[in-house]
C-alpha cells in the first residue's frame, strides 16, 4: 500500500519534537568551538564542536523541510494553543496492513501516537543531573543565574520568523558569527502562570545538562544555552536537513535494507546512552532525525534520566508516567518504579515496528488491548503474524526485545551484538562500503539548499 495512503486521512497534530538540520561539507571549514561563559557557573555553556562540517544554505521557506515541531493535546496546558490546525479525522485511525507482512488485518495506525503522547505533571528529572554533569557550584539567586550572554550576540539571527513553532517552544536558526555554520536554537516560551522561577529554571536546565555532555553519530549535537534578546532560554543544538523518521515513512518507501540500516543506527545511539548512564524514555519515530545523508540522531531529551553514574555499578530506577503510551513497556503501566533502559529497548522495537509495516502492534502493552493481548498468546508459539516474514535471527532478537519481562527483556548491548545486526551494514553519507545508494532521508531538502 502506497506511504501516501496510509497517511493521508490521518491527524497530524503534533507533539513538541525537534527536527534540525546538518548538512555536510569540507572538514576544513568546521566552526570554532563555542566560547565558555564565565559569567556564569549555573550551569556548563562549554561547548565542542561538531565532527564535521555544515555549511547549508536552506530554503527557510520550506517549513515542510525542517521536521516541524509537533504539537500534542494531551501535553498541552490550558493557557496553550495547538500548531496551525490541519485537517483531522475522529478518533485513533486503524490501517490494514500490507498483506504481503502478513499481519493482522488491522492496526493501530502509526500517527495514533500522536494523540496518545503523555508526560507525567509529577514525573521530574532526577535530582541528581545537575551533579552528575556540571561542576559543583555555590547556589545562586536567579537573577545572577541568568546572567547569561544573548542569543543575538554570540550567534545572531540568521531568519527573523521561526521555522518551527510548538506549544513551549520555537526554532529560529542561528550562525556562529564569523562561521557559515547553520545551527537551530530551540527557544522556550516564558514559564507558565503555575510554574515557580525555580521550576522553570529546572526545567530549562535538565534537559541541557543531560544533552550536553553527549557525543555520539547517532545523539543530536548540543551546544550552548542561553538567552535570547527578549529574555527567553534557547538551547541550541544541531540542524539536521534529512527530516525526521515519521516524516520519511510518510513520504518515502524504505526498502528492507534501509530499514535494517536506521534501526541499527538507532540501536547504536541508545547503546551510546545507556552506557552513558542514560535513559531517553520516549524513543519514537518523531525524536529520531536525519541529516542531509541519512545519519540518525536521536532528540528531545526532556523527560530522560540519569539512571547510572560512573561510581555505579547497577542502574536506578526510574519513576513517573512519560512518554508515548504505544511505545510504553507494560511495566510502565502497571509498577511505580521501573528499568527506564528496559523501557527504551521495548520503544526501540516498536519503533522497528512502526518504521517496518507504518503502523503500530497495539495501542498500549495492557492486557485490556485486544491486539495487545494477541500478541501474548501469539508470542508463546513464536507466531505472531507480523513477525512469519522474519528470518530466524530477527525473530529471535525481535521477541527477546518485546519481552513483557523486564528482567528477560534483552539488553541494548545483546541487541547490538546480535547475529542479525552484526550482518547489517549502515550507511555512510547515503552510501553503503559496496556502493549501494539508501534514500532513508527526505530529498526534497537538498534542493537548492
Amino acid at each position: 500500500m502506497a506511504a501516501s495512503s496510509l497517511f493521508s486521512q490521518w491527524d497530524r497534530q503534533k507533539s513538541l519534537d525537534l527536527s534540525l538540520d546538518l548538512k555536510t561539507s569540507s572538514p576544513s571549514s568546521r566552526p570554532d568551538t563555542p566560547e565558555s561563559n564565565p559569567s556564569t557557573s549555573f550551569i556548563p555553556i562549554v561547548v565542542e564542536p561538531p565532527q564535521r562540517v555544515y555549511i547549508p544554505q536552506p530554503n527557510v521557506e520550506n517549513r515542510k523541510g525542517f521536521g516541524l515541531l509537533r504539537h500534542d493535546r494531551h501535553n498541552m496546558q490550558n493557557d496553550e494553543k495547538p500548531l496551525s490546525p490541519i485537517a483531522t479525522s475522529p478518533g485513533p485511525n486503524l490501517l490494514k496492513v500490507d498483506e504481503n507482512r502478513k499481519t493482522s488485518s488491522r492496526r493501530p495506525s502509526l500517527t495514533s501516537l500522536l494523540s496518545l503522547n503523555r508526560r507525567s505533571e509529577n514525573a521530574t528529572p532526577s535530582a541528581e543531573v545537575t551533579s552528575l554533569v556540571s561542576p559543583s557550584t555555590p547556589s545562586q539567586s536567579p537573577t545572577t543565574a541568568l546572567q547569561t550572554p544573548l542569543l543575538l550576540e554570540k550567534y545572531g539571527i540568521c531568519q527573523d520568523k521561526s521555522v518551527g513553532e510548538g506549544a513551549t517552544a520555537i526554532i529560529r536558526l542561528v550562525r556562529r558569527r564569523g562561521h557559515d555554520t547553520i545551527l537551530a536554537a530551540k527557544e522556550f516560551r516564558k514559564r507558565s502562570r503555575n510554574e515557580s522561577e525555580r521550576q522553570y529554571m529546572k526545567r530549562m536546565t535538565s534537559e541541557f545538562c543531560i544533552s550536553k555532555p553527549l557525543d555520539h553519530e547517532n545523539v543530536i549535537k548540543t551546544f550552548d544555552l542561553l538567552k535570547d534578546d527578549r529574555g527567553r532560554w534557547c538551547t541550541v543544538l544541531e540542524w539536521c536537513a534529512g527530516g525526521d523518521v515519521f516524516t520519511v515513512l510518510k513520504d518515502v518507501e524504505l526498502t528492507d535494507d534501509e530499514i535494517d540500516c536506521l534501526f541499527k543506527q538507532l540501536v547504536q545511539g541508545v547503546h551510546y546512552l545507556h552506557t552513558s548512564g542514560v535513559a531517553h524514555r520516549d524513543i519514537k519515530p518523531e525524536n529520531l532525525v536525519l541529516t542531509a545523508t541519512g545519519t540518525l540522531k536521536i532528540i528531545d531529551f526532556g523527560v530522560a534520566d540519569v539512571v547510572q553514574s560512573c561510581f555505579e555499578k547497577e542502574s536506578r530506577v526510574c519513576a513517573g508516567y512519560v512518554g508515548s503510551e504505544p511505545f510504553l513497556s507494560p511495566e510502565v503501566f502497571t509498577e511505580k518504579e521501573y528499568d527506564g533502559k528496559a523501557l527504551d529497548v521495548w520503544s526501540t522495537a516498536i519503533t522497528w515496528y512502526g518504521m517496518q509495516h507504518k503502523a503500530l502492534p497495539f495501542d498500549k502493552a495492557k492486557k485490556e488491548d485486544a491486539f495487545y493481548t494477541e500478541y501474548l498468546a501469539a508470542r508463546r508459539q513464536r507466531n505472531w503474524p507480523p513477525l512469519v516474514l522474519c528470518n530466524i535471527k530477527e525473530r529471535e532478537c525481535l521477541y527477546g526485545m518485546l519481552d513483557p519481562d523486564p528482567t528477560r527483556r534483552w539488553t541494548i548491548e545483546r541487541v547490538l551484538n546480535c547475529a542479525w545486526l552484526e550482518n547489517v551494514e549502515t550507511c555512510q553519507y547515503a552510501h553503503t562500503s559496496s556502493g549501494a545508494e539508501h534514500h532513508h532521508y527526505i530529498k526534497a531538502l537538498d534542493k537548492k539548499s
